[in-house]
C-alpha cells in the first residue's frame, strides 16, 4: 500500500485525492460542483483523511497510501473485535485477521484497500455485530450505549449511499440481529399471527429500531441533499434492466471468478511465477476452497444449527449473498466482468467469521495441532500478501525496492520535463498522472471519441472544465492517437503549437485552453 502499489495505481485510485483536493479547497464535506458516480457520495472514504494532510504535504501517493494503510487497519480491527466478543480463541483471531489484512486476492486488496471504497460495508458489519452481540449481554444502562453506537454507525456508513448500504450491509445486520433474537423467545401457540408477526420482524426490539430508524434517517438527509442541489449524482450503474435468457447465461458464467479471481485461487497477471515460492499457490487453492465450502456447509445445516450466534452469521451470509446474486445474475449492467464480484466483498468477509467456528471446533478435538497450522498458515499468509505486490520489483538485492515505471508515473515525468501544468487525457491516465506528479501537472478527464471530445460525465468537478487563460495538452496513448482521430482534433481545435512524443504517449500543446471548445458529453 506504501510502496509497491506505485506501478499499479490508477485513476480510480485517485478519486480520493481529487475529492479530497475539492473538499480542501472549498472547506466543505461535500463540495459544490462535484459529480459522484452512481449516487455514491464517499462519505465517509479515505478522502477525510487526505484533506487535512493537504495542509502540509503535495497531493501525491504518500498521501494516498496514509487511506490505505487506515483502510487495512479499520478492516482488521473491527474484525478481530467481532471474533474476541464472539469469544474465539486467539490463535483463531490471529490467523484470520491475517487472512483479511494480507488480502484474499489481488483484486479484493485493490478494491477494499487501496481504492478504500469497499472496506466500509465488511468493517461495518463487524462492528454492528460485535456490538449487537455486546448488547444482548449488557446491563440497561450499557445497552443503551451500545444500541446508540449502533445507530450511528448505520447513518454514517448509510448516508453515503443508502440503495448500496441498505443491500450489503444494513440488511445483513438486520438479518443477523433477528436470527439472534429468534432464540431468545419460544412462539406461544395463543398469540395472535399479529403479535408473532410483530415480534418476528423486531418491533419491540432496540436494535432492531435503532437499526430502521438510523437507515431511515440517512435515505431521508440523502434525498433531501439530492433534491436541494447540494450533492450531483449519475446512476449509470443503477440502471438496471432483464438481462433476457442469454444475459443471465452469461452473467453466470462470470461469476466463476468467485473462486479464482477474487477468493484469489488463480494467480493474478500482476503476480510473480509460482515457482518464486513453492506451495504458495497450491495454498491459495486450499483457501479459497475452504472458505467456499464452509459457506456451503454452513447454509446446508442453518436450520438445524443450535449455535445461535454462528446460525445468525449464516442468515447474514444468506441476506448479504442471496439479493445481490439476484441483481448480479439477472439484470445488466451489473456483470460485466469478473472485476463486479467486489458487490459480494461483504459475503466473501462474513465467510472468515464463519471459518473461525470451524476452527474452533478443530482446536476443541487436536488444539497443538491446530495451533501449530494456524501459525504455519499465518506465515504463508504473508508469503501471499507479498506476491499480490513484489511482481514490479526486481528481487535482486540492489534493485529490490525499486518498482517498474507505469505509464501515468512515465507520463508525469515526461509532462513535468516540458513545464506543462495544465491539460487533459482519458480516464485511466488523467487521475493517475495528477497524483504521480504529486498534483504538479493538474489532468483532468475527458472522453475522446469519433464524435469529439467531451468533460468526463462523473467523478469530477465541473469546475475543472472552465476555460482559463494559458496553455493546455491533450495527451493520448498510441491506440488513441489514430490518424482519423488527430485529423478530428485538427478541425475542432485547430493545429497544436507543439507535439510531444513521449513515454508512449502523443501530448498536444495548445496555446489555450481547449475546454471552450469541449462537446456536450452524451
Amino acid at each position: 500500500i506504501t510502496h509497491f502499489h506505485r506501478t499499479w495505481f490508477n485513476s480510480d485510485d485517485a478519486v480520493l485525492n481529487m475529492l479530497a483536493d475539492a473538499m480542501r479547497r472549498q472547506g466543505r464535506l461535500l463540495p459544490q460542483h462535484w459529480i459522484n458516480k452512481n449516487g455514491d457520495l464517499l462519505v465517509p472514504s479515505g478522502e477525510l483523511l487526505i484533506a487535512p494532510l493537504l495542509r502540509w504535504f503535495p497531493n501525491g501517493f504518500a498521501v494516498h497510501a496514509v487511506a490505505g494503510v487506515f483502510a487495512a487497519l479499520l478492516l482488521s480491527g473491527s474484525l478481530a473485535w467481532l471474533l474476541r466478543t464472539l469469544r474465539m480463541p486467539t490463535a483463531v483471531t490471529l490467523f484470520l485477521v491475517t487472512l483479511a489484512a494480507s488480502g484474499l486476492s489481488c483484486a479484493n486488496i485493490f478494491m477494499v484497500f487501496t481504492q478504500t471504497t469497499y472496506v466500509w460495508w465488511p468493517a461495518g458489519f463487524f462492528l454492528g455485530a460485535a456490538l449487537i452481540v455486546r448488547q444482548r449481554a449488557c446491563d440497561r444502562v450499557m445497552r443503551r450505549m451500545e444500541i446508540a453506537a449502533l445507530c450511528a454507525l448505520v447513518f454514517i456508513i448509510g448516508f453515503a449511499n443508502p440503495s448500496r448500504v441498505g443491500l450489503m450491509m444494513v440488511l445483513p445486520l438486520y438479518l443477523f440481529d433477528r436470527a439472534l433474537a429468534k432464540g431468545d423467545f419460544r412462539p406461544e401457540r395463543k398469540s395472535s399471527w399479529r403479535a408473532r408477526a410483530t415480534r418476528l420482524v423486531g418491533f419491540g426490539d432496540p436494535a432492531s429500531q435503532g437499526i430502521a430508524a438510523a437507515f431511515v434517517l440517512a435515505l431521508l438527509v440523502y434525498a433531501a441533499l439530492a433534491r436541494s442541489g447540494v450533492t450531483h449524482a449519475s446512476y449509470n450503474a443503477a440502471d438496471l434492466h432483464w438481462a433476457g435468457v442469454r444475459g443471465v447465461w452469461r452473467h453466470l458464467a462470470t461469476f466463476r471468478g468467485w473462486f479464482g479471481d477474487y477468493l484469489g485461487a488463480n494467480p493474478s497477471p500482476v503476480e510473480m511465477s509460482p515457482s518464486a515460492f513453492p506451495g504458495v499457490h497450491a495454498f491459495r487453492w486450499f483457501i479459497a476452497l475452504g472458505l467456499t465450502c464452509v459457506g456451503i456447509v454452513e447454509v446446508a445445516r442453518v436450520r438445524s444449527q443450535r449455535d445461535l450466534q454462528r446460525r445468525a452469521l449464516t442468515v447474514a451470509l444468506l441476506g448479504a449473498f442471496v439479493p445481490i446474486f439476484a441483481i448480479y445474475a439477472l439484470f445488466d449492467p451489473l456483470a460485466l466482468d469478473s472485476g463486479a464480484l467486489r458487490y459480494f466483498t461483504v459475503p466473501m468477509f462474513i465467510l472468515l467469521v464463519l471459518s473461525a467456528f470451524f476452527l474452533r471446533d478443530l482446536m476443541v478435538v487436536a488444539e497443538r495441532t491446530t495451533r501449530v497450522a494456524l501459525c504455519g498458515g499465518g506465515v504463508l499468509l504473508v508469503l501471499v500478501s507479498m506476491q499480490h505486490y513484489l511482481p514490479v520489483a526486481d528481487l535482486g538485492r540492489a534493485t529490490f525496492w525499486n518498482v517498474r515505471a507505469s505509464g501515468p508515473m512515465q507520463l508525469a515525468e515526461s509532462l513535468q520535463t516540458q513545464h506543462l501544468q495544465r491539460g487533459y487525457a482519458t480516464w485511466l491516465n488523467a487521475g493517475a498522472t495528477t497524483v504521480m506528479s504529486d498534483s504538479a501537472v493538474r489532468v483532468r478527464p475527458v472522453v475522446v471519441s469519433p464524435a469529439g471530445v467531451a468533460s468526463f460525465p462523473y467523478m469530477v468537478s465541473t469546475e475543472w472544465y472552465i476555460a482559463r487563460p494559458g496553455e493546455t495538452f491533450l495527451a493520448l496513448t498510441r491506440q488513441e492517437a489514430s490518424a482519423a482521430e488527430l485529423e478530428l482534433l485538427r478541425t475542432k481545435f485547430g493545429e497544436p503549437a507543439r507535439i510531444i512524443d513521449a513515454a508512449g504517449y502523443r501530448i498536444l500543446v495548445y496555446a489555450y485552453d481547449i475546454a471552450a471548445r469541449f462537446d456536450a458529453w452524451g
